[in-house]
């Protein structure tokens, strides 16, 4: 609704307003922009790591302070632009397929498969659960001690067979995740 009631100008520089705001905290937390989908995007986390711990926990870190920072872009959305944004968050760990796709001109890279999916799935199943954050069951073997956990629910996924167990993670416990999460910045110094 918001496209139809404000100029294109308006929507442009609301969403590159927003797509800062997550980028830094993405890639603050050593995840890599995948690709823009309209109001969305898909990142990812681990490509070049294999310790599924730092992984998992990072990205959820990186999910959380997305929450925290949508609240500054909605200060200035409200505003200057009477409006706000409300965004869903859905974290799965898995195999994916990485590459380069689409037509030889134009091709991107990107992650394909299941997984990918798996973390679509969850986050649209975030405006039906009412929680801003779902990590699948594999997220959560993985971030258990370092995580403050809501709500446990157990549904279907579009596309998928079967019923799902998803979570509601609130918080990240900073003290004791404090080593994964920093352990960003090493991985950055030591890849340049």
């Amino acid at each position: 609704n918001f496209s139809e009631k404000n100029l294109p100008y308006d929507i442009i520089h609301l969403l590159n307003r927003y797509f800062e705001a997550m980028g830094e905290v993405i890639l603050s937390n050593g995840g890599i922009i995948d690709k823009y989908i309209g109001d969305g995007l898909m990142a990812s986390f681990g490509l070049k790591e294999s310790d599924p711990v730092s992984i998992c926990v990072r990205a959820v870190n990186a999910g959380l302070q997305m929450l925290e920072k949508l609240e500054k872009v909605n200060e200035y959305a409200r505003k200057h632009l009477d409006y706000e944004l409300k965004i869903g968050v859905g974290i799965h760990y898995g195999s994916v397929v990485v590459g380069e796709l689409g037509h030889h001109s134009n091709a991107s890279f990107t992650l394909i498969g299941d997984s990918v999916n798996t973390a679509a799935r969850l986050e649209s199943k975030t405006k039906q659960a009412r929680a801003q954050l779902l990590v699948s069951e594999e997220v959560y073997k993985n971030v258990q001690p370092y995580v403050q956990r809501g709500r446990v629910f157990r549904a279907p996924l579009k596309g998928k067979t079967g019923d799902f167990k998803m979570f509601e993670i609130e918080a990240l416990d900073r003290n004791r995740a404090c080593e994964l999460v920093d352990r960003v910045f090493m991985l950055t110094l030591e890849s340049t």
